[in-house]
């Protein structure tokens, strides 16, 4: 008689399971195959990694769904709770972006270059690779020196430009050293002293503190977004509750695929976030004005046409959150038919016994 499998793990389980207990869950992930491994069992490399992608392609965007859904519901409980005790946030820097910068600069460095800088500042660190971690140095340091500025102003005349300003050509070009020179000691040291046993000790052991302590992190520095940060910092917890959300989720997605697949989700984040918006004020004469000034009537500063814009936009921004119910769904389905397997598998032992 053949002895039952048990099913495989559903990935909202495994997600919860490790927030829960990081250390003890992350031996559970699967170590990734190498292609000659699989050439020995006789499957075919070029399918076998397309499965894969495919495979964690699903995962990742279900798990996207989740993450943005209680992200954004975060975010309107934030703002209602904010509203109700007459907490005075100020003007939040998207908005400025949104209302002064380019499409082209704010599609940039929004989709482009704030998902690979933090996913490598806050993330690179969650896997023990040397060159990985190596290579992602640089961008810790520049997103703390970037935050040290905006939090210390003062200091902005003590510490030179090209420390924290990437986009001035001394600073480009400072960074770019950094990286080689950081990235290839790092990929050096892993290969010649031979540390990877030691480093995945320290790291299984410690995975815990790193992961929370890195969604944390990610949070906090958020709160800089807020033009009147320093008068609402007692605030802060409610107030960075969306990036807290999406803290956990990418650091999760960071360990048990890898960091590409973060700085996917990352960007999808804020491509559904800011597209909408960009769109209206792109598009929509005198949007900008309402977003500046959101206690004026629409109908006074937008034509019909425009009003039908806004309209199509949100319907179509309520079909794609819709959506993101329907996966999340599922999710939860699968999750419950796991568990429902699972008891089966258990009472069938015990009727054996």
């Amino acid at each position: 008689m053949e002895e039952k499998t048990s099913p495989k793990k559903p990935v909202l389980l495994e997600f919860l399971s490790f927030v829960v207990r990081p250390a003890k869950t992350i031996s559970e992930f699967p170590e990734k195959k190498s292609p000659k491994k699989l050439k020995k069992k006789g499957s075919t490399v070029i399918w076998e990694k397309i499965k894969s992608f495919l495979s964690h392609f699903f995962d990742v965007i279900r798990l996207w769904s989740l993450q943005y859904v209680l992200a954004i519901s975060a975010g309107i409980l934030s703002l209602i709770l904010t509203n109700k005790l007459q907490v005075d946030t100020g003007e939040h820097a998207v908005n400025t972006l949104l209302t002064e910068a380019s499409a082209l600069f704010i599609l940039f460095f929004s989709v482009i270059y704030a998902p690979i800088t933090e996913e490598l500042s806050f993330r690179g660190v969650l896997r023990p690779n040397l060159g990985i971690i190596g290579f992602s140095l640089p961008f810790t340091i520049l997103v703390a020196l970037q935050f040290i500025i905006n939090f210390f102003p003062t200091l902005e005349g003590v510490i030179p430009s090209f420390l924290y300003n990437p986009f001035i050509w001394q600073g480009a070009l400072f960074y770019l050293a950094f990286i080689i020179i950081a990235t290839t000691t790092g990929v050096l040291l892993d290969r010649k002293l031979m540390l990877g046993k030691k480093i995945s000790a320290f790291y299984i052991k410690n995975i815990w503190w790193m992961y929370y302590l890195s969604a944390v992190i990610f949070g906090v520095l958020h709160i800089t977004n807020f033009i009147a940060y320093k008068e609402i910092l007692f605030f802060m917890p409610l107030l960075i509750a969306p990036q807290l959300i999406v803290g956990f989720f990418l650091g999760f997605i960071r360990i048990r695929y890898n960091l590409n697949w973060s700085i996917l989700a990352h960007m999808l984040h804020n491509l559904i976030s800011v597209a909408p918006i960009l769109l209206l004020i792109s598009f929509v004469d005198g949007y900008a004005t309402l977003m500046q000034n959101p206690e004026l009537n629409p109908s006074e500063i937008m034509s019909f046409k425009d009003m039908a814009i806004v309209l199509f936009v949100f319907a179509i921004a309520i079909i794609v959150f819709l959506f993101l119910l329907i996966l999340i769904a599922q999710m939860i389905a699968e999750v419950v038919i796991y568990l429902v397997k699972v008891n089966s598998l258990k009472v069938n032992e015990r009727g054996k016994s």
